[in-house]
């Protein structure tokens, strides 16, 4: 959709966002990163107030595999700051994913047909053994197929933007994140898989 705005999105890409002088950084929005090269990354494009719950994920998880992250926040606003993952052009998160082979990222739907994990993006290997270890600890996972505007199958979106040019895309519905509060033993559980899973494609993490 060059040019065109959808209906919850009011910036084209990051850098506009960034530009507009009615935002202001650490007041409005926020930009969270570690960026120590040559590990595999976790993203949360739509933290804070956009998609909340997944901030959260994406920290514990880039602090159990000590993977790279990188994570944008609303502050004060929800769905007005949300930049689609195919305009995501922070010159941050471009860099760890072309530095990379591998990464992931964590997004938030409102609802599915079944409140698991819906997993997508152009990663099938990898997403196949994040199917592996979510189910292994009793965690629903959902083929994107199913839902091809939540499939994250656009090599524009920034999950794809990697060396190998594939990413795994998570959707977690509301409900599902609602019951996944730091702690809780569902939260420890995805965290564990999703850690667990990228040890297996990458054994330092």
């Amino acid at each position: 959709m060059t040019g065109l705005r959808a209906a919850t999105d009011r910036y084209l890409s990051n850098t506009e966002l960034y530009a507009d002088p009615a935002l202001t950084e650490h007041l409005d929005y926020a930009r969270w990163f570690r960026h120590s090269g040559g590990t595999p990354v976790v993203l949360a494009p739509h933290g804070g107030r956009i998609e909340p719950g997944t901030s959260e994920l994406c920290l514990a998880v880039a602090r159990v595999s000590t993977c790279d992250y990188w994570l944008f926040e609303g502050l004060r606003d929800e769905r007005r700051l949300h930049v689609t993952s195919s305009r995501c052009d922070d010159p941050v998160a471009l860099a760890l994913c072309a530095g990379t082979d591998r990464a992931l990222s964590l997004h938030g739907c409102i609802t599915l047909p079944r409140e698991g994990v819906l997993i997508g993006g152009l990663d099938t290997e990898f997403g196949g053994i994040v199917h592996e270890e979510l189910g292994a600890r009793g965690i629903e996972t959902l083929d994107a197929a199913e839902h091809p505007a939540l499939a994250g199958r656009s090599p524009r979106n920034i999950v794809n933007r990697t060396r190998s040019g594939m990413g795994v895309q998570l959707e977690l519905p509301l409900a599902l994140r609602d019951a996944m509060r730091d702690g809780t033993p569902l939260f420890e559980s995805f965290v564990d898989g999703v850690a667990t899973a990228l040890h297996r494609v990458w054994p330092d993490a």
